[in-house]
């Protein structure tokens, strides 16, 4: 039977926002980053990450059937990817809570684990694909409803995230910056790094809509200019690395100077750094 089908998530918040981080930056060094990342934000991504078991041998006694590979496999197959999601350590309590709360979500989740599971698929080609479910029902069109605190440990979460990224697969750093799909991150992501992403992505669930005031295009604007004007301070030399599109891209660089970004950011007073953030998931165009 199953000896280890676990879901692993990682990145959810980040890859809901890579694009965004790209559409601040260009506001200011418009000839450093091309304008194409006005738009980056949407193409979001978020997470799950997939670590294949032995599904093989789950309904084994009909194999070479043909009404069992259409119809008795694919059901077996949700069985079991249903019950690992519900006990898969860390995420467990995330499932469980999307199962109660919104169980078509999470009924879609397994469809399309399912459909892909058994087919000639690598494992970050099915990560993308249930990440793309995530994105759609849960992380893109919730983003906006986070709360001052949320939206600040995000972004920490986020730095946290690309400085171990820049030391062990800058690659996957800037494919999310792009708004790419980045495949798992759980083998370069610490455990408490993890955790904490998982906590914030719980309060996604049943997350009701708010309204909140946001801030005008001059306040944006003043805003990042002073986050540049401080990072240019501080890194004179190594602003260059900010251009996402430099031929050639050094990865790493690029990657840890993207967390410095970050980190400016929420370094302002909270209410300016939530609004600064906010401003970039709802109404990117204030960005000038």
């Amino acid at each position: 039977m199953l000896e280890d089908f676990l879901y692993r998530f990682s990145g959810a918040i980040f890859g809901a926002i890579g694009g965004a981080i790209s559409v601040l930056v260009c506001a200011i060094f418009a000839s450093l980053i091309s304008p194409k990342w006005k738009i980056g934000f949407i193409s979001v991504s978020t997470f799950l990450g997939f670590v294949f078991g032995n599904l093989a041998s789950v309904g084994t006694e009909y194999a070479g059937s043909n009404f069992s590979d259409k119809y008795v496999q694919p059901q077996l197959d949700k069985i079991v990817i249903r019950n690992a999601l519900k006990n898969s350590g860390q995420t467990s309590g995330f499932y469980k809570l999307l199962d109660l709360k919104e169980p078509e979500t999470f009924n879609m989740i397994i469809d399309v684990a399912a459909s892909k599971l058994r087919g000639a698929v690598t494992q970050s080609e099915i990560t993308n694909e249930i990440r793309s479910v995530i994105i759609d029902r849960i992380s893109k069109p919730r983003l906006r409803y986070l709360d001052d605190d949320a939206l600040v440990f995000m972004y920490i979460n986020m730095a946290s995230m690309m400085r171990q990224l820049a030391e062990k697969s800058p690659e996957t750093c800037i494919k999310m910056i792009k708004g790419e799909p980045f495949g798992d991150l759980t083998p370069y992501i610490n455990q408490d790094t993890q955790k904490q992403e998982y906590a914030l992505l719980e309060k996604f669930i049943g997350l009701q809509p708010k309204t909140y005031n946001l801030l005008s295009s001059q306040e944006v604007q003043e805003l990042n200019g002073n986050v540049i004007f401080a990072i240019s301070e501080k890194y004179p030399d190594k602003l260059q690395f900010l251009n996402i599109d430099a031929v050639p891209l050094d990865k790493k660089q690029t990657c840890l100077m993207f967390s410095m970004y970050i980190n400016e950011i929420i370094n302002l007073p909270k209410p300016q750094a939530a609004g600064l953030i906010r401003v970039m998931i709802i109404d990117p165009a204030r960005l000038g």
